[in-house]
């Protein structure tokens, strides 16, 4: 099309000659209503707004499918009536490629396939344009035809009104590291933008491939981590990416229309490549552009023609550019590479360079922004856009306020803002030729500077397992205050119960590389790389970090090149720290450090040995996700020179602006080449809250669970060792985060913030291991709170801090306490009846060190507790007795207290003996088990207790003991019994107590057996066949006391509603063949064993049959020069998804064959590097899950 809209009627008429409209007319009857295959090769073309109401009309008059359906009749008409015409020879010379422009506004896409896509390719060859071209020039040939006959017809044309525009979707590749990725199904041939970024430190090169694996063209090559865009020629030829990474990468393809728009008023620039699509193809002498380059390396632009013809540009530079150039008549688009930062301008002038990073300086919901004046490009500023917006927040025009800042302002003070919500700050400035480059965001939260004072005047009271604390409110900041009271209690704690190890890993040598090699950065130039520093932090002492902890490994003595990762003290025996430091080792590869600051002065007496540790089962060490390991150490810590701390709990903190702070003994380098021996520490910013889903550019970033953190501009690298704390005053010092990736360069870093793992997202995975030894009492609103439950004669440390009504927090004021009193209650004792006697044993409770215990008191009762007397046995600690003097067959109760110098604890619960009972049975045994039964066998007790047995009595439990049910089995004294009534195939426990007449025994020890049916068959599993299943199984573990005598097979075709035996006789061989089956259509299969006794449940498996795929058909070769494009038609898939696609070729007459597999989804493939004039044959054949179908007829072509 003509920039102003549709084809010269001049220039149809020269091609069409005098066919009349009626014939083609009726041509576009026959060939205008065909549809394409669901797989087929699509092609896009785009029309301007303008041009689309014609379109639509056209097409509905011939009764086609909208755009999409007038390019391909249209394409066949073209075809038609060259056909008719004789016209061969190509002809190139009506200069078509040039003038014909299929870059519009609105994409529509058309589906080609076989011999349909021979034909469009002939055509777009015949007149030497792209596959594009030949729809537009299709669609507009038919909408001028459709307009002539309305016109001869005496009809009137009244244009619709157009729909809404489907929008783009990109295809989209990414990985990790090295891979040739093949390409499912074939890309539009329109997808000439491939958009990149990597996140790596080395080499990046993406090259297409053709289905044989000759590499096509060389997308991209660049060192480091990079992002920006390219052309991609002839996309349609990719059959996979060959893709050489060191870091994360992604790759997506998208129309020209989606490439970055250029223009008379619309300006260029960034630092990395980029697509730029002019809004018309150029006219005569208006093509004047100037450009800068700031960079160091080249600096290339290369101009297009609309049928995607390139020519390099003056343009040609390394190094530092300003200059101007002209575009040739018809440029529609221009590709630019370039590692530095750049700008473009239509005209003479250039727009000002980029703002440098501003300052941002919070306040009570306000944002104090200043920045310095840029370059003025050659122009002078006549202004300033200060735009802010919530980093959560969609990155769109409408989501950003706008404010215009008059030139020689270079201060903004944007308020009404939400305190505790992160907001990005981007600046440019404005002159005659336009607006400059964004600066680099900075994001930033308000937040109330109005801190409460601490709470002073903490006095705590100590009584019997309690402490009463009382405390004076804050001299300040006490509008709506409330308190908050934390301590540690190790008998919330818990202690390892299993030990994980991992992978043999790496020394401090390696340090650097365990840092970078994990999750991929998106970096804004210029490139950085993740290391663990604190650049521009402070030397620090560990007195003012005891929670800090140095990870080792043990094999090496030095403790500065020992050491590569950091840590948090949450306990004194348990430590919080990243995944990806422990993962690839074992425990006994690990050392802790506590309670120093420099690493030089570790001795061997500092090293503590790592007795178990957890990993995160989620942990996903290539993405760097669930980042965070548990160490348990084998002993614990010295808390005189280390300090636990808490870890945050609940996800509503920290918000977005808590200040924080993060300490380690990482890099003091950019460079991350130079390591102290020094603890260092800096201070950070929470960046984003709960539920602010946004850290910069990172992608995937995910609040819940990470933590984005940055500090001032200028600081540097932010984050310490990997898996050091990162704290925050939340009442008390609390661990929010462990380092996990980051970037060096400026804290403040809008687009790349530091990431570390948000604890509070692993609170309960934590919590589950440790337990719960921190406790806390939140809310309270008066000065005073009473703790009891205590242990008496343990020290306890208690921290109160205030907070106001604007979720500041005060530092916390700490008071250390010991509860004293009388020994803890005595575990209830166990009890056995003698003749005459009772016979008590207990265990000795807690009591205060310096106050031992001195005696016990036992007291007995023979009314069941309602009175009771002291047992007068004397002074003893022992923890036992025998208590004489009692009548045979009496029930009596026994309780125990512990004393010491300062009182009686309280009494156990009771517990109740009978005098004189006889004991309990033994050798219990489940001798056999049947179909509800099970038969028990015993001996007789020892002793009777003074009393003839009269019964035995029998229980079983089905919960392993928790509950028990009585058997009914009559009165006898006969040894064993019987038991019926059971369940099948669940697991009993049987007990059994001897009865006399003066009571009842204790229970035996337990008997287990299962009773019942076969157990279920094992290990059933389902084969595919041609219109069969073959099912194989294991026989059951199990056959309940009797032989298994068959298996039942059954079928089902409704997802398990209504089940058909399959007859196959009777047999106890294991595997069955299922025939007669339809073939794509989903079974169930269920197996049971059977014995005399009964069935046994069911086990099921799902399956489809299938055979191979059929024959594909419609076979055609385009010719091209070098290469030969084969197309065919998807054949029916056998009943099973197709999973590849094999291409042959042969040289030879088809005497040897070379195969090359293309996507599942494919329905062409192109070879490339063939020699022109040879004959070659191709065929295809198609595989799904059961194998490769029968190859297609071959179809041969001489190489072009």
């Amino acid at each position: 099309m003509r920039p102003g809209g549709g084809t010269d009627a001049v220039e149809l008429r020269k091609t069409l000659g005098a066919l009349a409209v009626g014939t083609v007319l009726s041509f576009v009857l026959l060939v205008g209503v065909a549809t394409g295959p669901a797989a087929a090769d699509p092609v896009g073309s785009a029309y301007d707004e303008a041009d689309l109401p014609d379109l639509f009309w056209a097409a509905d008059y011939l009764g086609l499918e909208g755009p999409e359906g007038l390019q391909q009749a249209g394409v066949a008409v073209i075809h038609f009536i060259l056909g008719i015409s004789g016209s061969t020879d190509p002809q190139c010379d009506l200069g078509y490629g040039a003038w014909i422009d299929p870059y519009g506004t609105r994409r529509y896409e058309s589906q080609w396939v076989g011999e349909d896509l021979a034909m469009l390719d002939w055509v777009a060859d015949h007149y030497c344009i792209s596959r594009e071209q030949s729809q537009v020039f299709g669609a507009t040939l038919l909408s001028f035809f459709a307009g002539l006959d309305a016109g001869n017809r005496g009809i009137e044309i009244v244009r619709p009104a157009v729909p809404e525009a489907v929008a783009v979707v990109p295809v989209t590749v990414s990985g990790v590291g090295t891979q040739t990725v093949p390409l499912t199904t074939g890309l539009p041939s329109d997808y000439q933008v491939m958009s990149f970024t990597h996140a790596g430190m080395g080499s990046f090169r993406v090259a297409s491939l053709d289905v044989v694996g000759n590499e096509l063209e060389v997308l991209v090559a660049r060192e480091g981590s990079f992002r920006g865009r390219v052309v991609a020629e002839g996309p349609e030829s990719y059959a996979a990416l060959a893709v050489e990474a060191d870091g994360e990468w992604s790759v997506a393809f998208l129309p020209m229309t989606s490439a970055t728009a250029f223009g008379s008023d619309l300006t260029a620039g960034g630092m990395q490549d980029d697509v730029l699509l002019l809004p018309d193809p150029v006219a005569g002498g208006a093509g004047l552009i100037t450009a800068r380059h700031d960079g160091s390396a080249n600096f290339i632009v290369w101009e297009y023609a609309p049928d995607g013809q390139a020519t390099a540009l003056s343009i040609n530079e390394i190094g530092a550019f300003s200059g101007q150039v002209d575009l040739a008549t018809g440029s529609r688009f221009l590709e630019v590479a370039a590692t530095g930062e750049w700008v473009m301008a239509v005209g003479d002038s250039l727009p000002p360079r980029r703002v440098a990073v501003p300052g941002v300086n919070r306040g009570d919901g306000s944002l104090e922004i200043v920045w310095s004046a840029p370059g003025d490009g050659g122009s002078p500023i006549t202004g300033y856009d200060v735009w802010v917006k919530p980093a959560a927040s969609e990155d769109i025009v409408e989501n950003w306020t706008r404010v215009e800042v008059p030139a020689g302002v270079t201060t903004h003070s944007a308020t009404e803002l939400v305190n505790g919500t992160t907001y990005h700050v981007v600046i440019r400035a404005r002159n005659g030729a336009g607006a400059g480059p964004w600066s680099e965001a900075v994001a930033m939260a308000p937040l109330s500077a109005s801190t409460p004072d601490v709470v002073n005047a903490l006095v705590a009271t100590v009584g019997d397992r309690q402490v009463q604390l009382s405390w004076a409110a804050p001299a300040s900041g006490t509008d709506g205050v409330t308190y908050r009271v934390i301590w540690y209690d190790e008998d919330a704690g818990a202690a390892a119960v299993a030990e994980t190890q991992f992978r043999s890993g790496s020394n401090r040598a390696q340090r650097r590389e365990l840092s970078v090699r994990a999750r991929g950065l998106l970096v804004a130039p210029p490139p950085t790389v993740r290391l663990p520093a604190i650049v521009g932090g402070s030397t620090a002492s560990i007195a003012d970090h005891p929670h800090t902890v140095a990870i080792l490994l043990a094999d090496i003595a030095d403790g500065f090149s020992a050491q590569f990762c950091g840590g948090t003290l949450v306990t004194p025996r348990w430590v919080v720290t990243a995944a990806h430091c422990v993962s690839d080792h074992v425990v006994a590869e690990v050392e802790v450090v506590a309670g120093v600051t420099s690493l030089a002065a570790i001795g061997a007496g500092d090293r503590l040995a790592v007795e178990s540790m957890y990993v995160h089962p989620d942990f996903d060490d290539e993405l760097v996700l669930n980042d965070i390991a548990l160490l348990y150490l084998a002993t614990a810590v010295d808390t005189a020179a280390a300090d636990p701390i808490p870890w945050q709990e609940t996800g509503t903190a920290p918000v977005s602006g808590t200040p924080l702070s993060t300490s380690g003994w990482g890099s003091t380098d950019l460079a991350g080449e130079d390591f102290g021996s020094d603890l260092r520490s800096t201070t950070l910013t929470a960046l984003a809250g709960p539920g602010e889903d946004v850290c910069g550019e990172w992608p995937d970033f995910q609040s819940g669970t990470e933590l984005c953190v940055g500090g001032e501009a200028g600081v540097g690298a932010c984050l310490g060792d990997s898996g050091g704390p990162v704290v925050a005053e939340l009442g008390t010092t609390k661990l929010v985060g462990v380092v996990s990736y980051g970037l060096t360069g400026s804290c403040a870093d809008g687009f790349f913030p530091n990431v570390a793992t948000r604890v509070s997202g692993f609170a309960d995975w934590i919590t589950g291991i440790v337990g719960s030894p921190w406790q806390e009492a939140v809310g309270l609103t008066d000065p005073s709170y009473t703790i009891s439950g205590l242990v008496n004669g343990r020290s306890y440390t208690f921290r109160v801090s205030a907070t106001n009504a604007y979720g500041v927090t005060s530092g916390s004021t700490a008071v250390l306490v010991t509860p004293v009193g009388p020994p803890d209650q005595t575990a209830t004792p166990t009890g056995v009846g003698g003749f005459g006697s009772a016979t008590l044993t207990w265990t000795a409770p807690f009591t205060a060190d310096g106050y031992p215990i001195t005696d016990y008191v036992i007291e007995n009762s023979g009314d069941d507790g309602a009175t009771w007397a002291v047992f007068d046995d004397g002074v003893s600690t022992e923890v036992s007795a025998v208590l004489a003097g009692f009548d045979n067959g009496r029930i009596m109760r026994y309780r125990v207290a512990a004393v010491n110098d300062l009182g009686t604890g309280e009494f156990s619960a009771s517990v109740s003996v009978l005098i004189g009972t006889p004991d309990a049975p033994s050798d219990v045994d489940v001798s056999t088990v049947g179909d509800g039964r099970a038969t028990l066998a015993w001996s007789a007790p020892t002793s009777d207790g003074g009393s003839a047995i009269t019964d035995y009595v029998v229980e079983y439990s089905v919960d392993g003991g928790t509950t028990w049910a009585l058997f009914d089995e009559g009165v006898s004294t006969e040894v064993g019994a019987d038991v019926t009534g059971l369940a099948n195939d669940v697991a009993h426990s049987f007990r059994v107590a001897t009865v006399t007449g003066v009571g009842t025994s204790p229970w035996s020890v337990t008997a287990n057996g299962v009773p019942g049916r076969p157990s279920a068959v094992g290990d059933l599993a389902a084969t595919s066949g041609n219109g069969q299943v073959v099912l194989a199984w294991t026989a059951p573990t199990s056959d309940g006391g009797s032989a298994v005598a068959d298996y039942v097979v059954a079928t089902s075709v409704d997802d398990g509603a209504n089940w058909s035996i399959v007859e196959d006789g009777t047999s106890a061989e294991v595997g069955a063949v299922v025939a007669e089956l339809a073939n794509g259509t989903p079974y169930r299969f269920r197996v049971a064993a059977v014995t005399a006794i009964g069935m046994s449940t069911w086990v099921e498996v799902e399956a489809v049959p299938a055979t191979v795929p059929e024959v594909p058909t419609g076979l055609s070769i385009m010719v091209g020069s070098g290469r030969l494009t084969l197309s065919w038609v998807t054949p029916s898939n056998g009943g099973s998804a197709i999973t590849a696609v094999h291409v042959e070729i042969s040289g030879d007459g088809g005497t040897t064959w070379d195969s090359f597999q293309a996507g599942a989804g494919t329905t062409s493939a192109t070879v490339t590097g063939l020699v022109s004039g040879q004959v070659h044959s191709m065929r295809v054949s198609i595989e799904n899950s059961v194998g490769v179908g029968v190859v297609s007829a071959s179809v041969t072509a001489t190489v072009g």
